[in-house]
């Protein structure tokens, strides 16, 4: 501890998903871990590309541990997440995507006739 009585922060890990380091520091919180998140993406002029759109979560020295295992946990279940039964990137049915083009494009023929029709 410092002689403020605060103790010290520690890096857990980087990400460069501003987005995502929030929802792992939810979860961290969750789990009863403290987490903040610190990085260039936060100021007044994000930066989101290179180097400087690193996020850092840093923990309470006392309880790095706890959060590599809770990290680990997170980890283990997001590789074993089965994307496709999920119901994310399954191919529509093209047969209903061709209909729902086919009244995109009848309702913007529609909008535009109409605008038109002042006209003629």
């Amino acid at each position: 501890m410092d002689d403020l009585g605060y103790e010290p922060l520690v890096p857990l890990t980087t990400m460069g998903d501003l987005i995502a380091a929030h929802v792992m520091v939810a979860h961290l919180l969750s789990e009863g871990v403290t987490a903040v998140v610190r990085g260039e993406p936060l100021g007044p002029y994000p930066v989101t590309v290179g180097r400087m759109a690193v996020t850092e979560i840093l923990v309470p020295q006392h309880e790095l541990e706890e959060a590599r295992v809770v990290l680990e946990e997170i980890e283990r279940e997001a590789s074993s997440v089965d994307v496709e039964s999920a119901g994310i990137g399954k191919s529509p049915d093209l047969r209903v995507s061709v209909m729902w083009w086919l009244v995109a494009v009848g309702m913007l023929t529609l909008v535009i006739w109409a605008r038109l029709a002042r006209y003629l």
